[in-house]
């Protein structure tokens, strides 16, 4: 098992058991799991919510492998764009 911190930006936030919005979390997860596993455990619908990933401030990519104590930076689309540019950088 590997802890991977998360931070939430805008509309990506959950809501916490006491009702309030929570925008970091650490979550524990397989050692070998990616982008697209994590986005999953967070119940996060993509391309088409999340558009932008960040591990230790460089762009992520789907098959991107997760370590542990790994900085992740989830940022939803504000406006326009398109659904399309997901995680290509």
């Amino acid at each position: 098992m590997i802890l991977v911190n998360v931070r939430l930006h805008a509309t990506l936030r959950r809501p916490a058991p006491d009702g309030t919005l929570q925008d970091r979390l650490t979550l524990r997860m397989n050692k070998g799991d990616t982008v697209t596993e994590l986005l999953r455990a967070l119940d996060i619908d993509t391309p088409s919510e999340a558009m932008m990933v960040f591990i230790n401030r460089k762009n992520a990519v789907p098959n991107q492998l997760l370590n542990d104590g790994d900085d992740v930076r989830l940022f939803p689309a504000l406006s326009g764009g398109n659904v399309d540019c997901f995680l290509t950088n």
